[in-house]
């Protein structure tokens, strides 16, 4: 996995999207404006929320056939969260 994949967090999106820049080897124009501008996108993206929810639902019970769903939909999804 270490080879793999690049996590990050979106409650540290900032962070993320520079670390994803490190592991490509990606880099910001060196002429300011442009810099600026690259980085004001970045902002932007990361306060847009463009990954949130945009649908209000109901967190399902505990113990329930949803919450049993949602978990084994999950379970890959954790297991790289405890390994990252």
């Amino acid at each position: 996995l270490t080879k793999k994949f690049v996590v990050g967090f979106m409650d540290d999106a900032e962070e993320t999207v520079y670390r994803i820049m490190k592991y490509f080897d990606w880099a910001f124009e060196e002429d300011e404006t442009v810099r600026m501008q690259q980085e004001d996108c970045i902002k932007d993206l990361i306060t847009g929320r463009t990954n949130a929810a945009v649908v209000k639902y109901d967190i399902p019970k505990r113990g329930s056939q949803a919450q049993a769903l949602i978990k084994w939909q999950t379970q890959f999804d954790i297991k790289l969260y405890e390994y990252a």
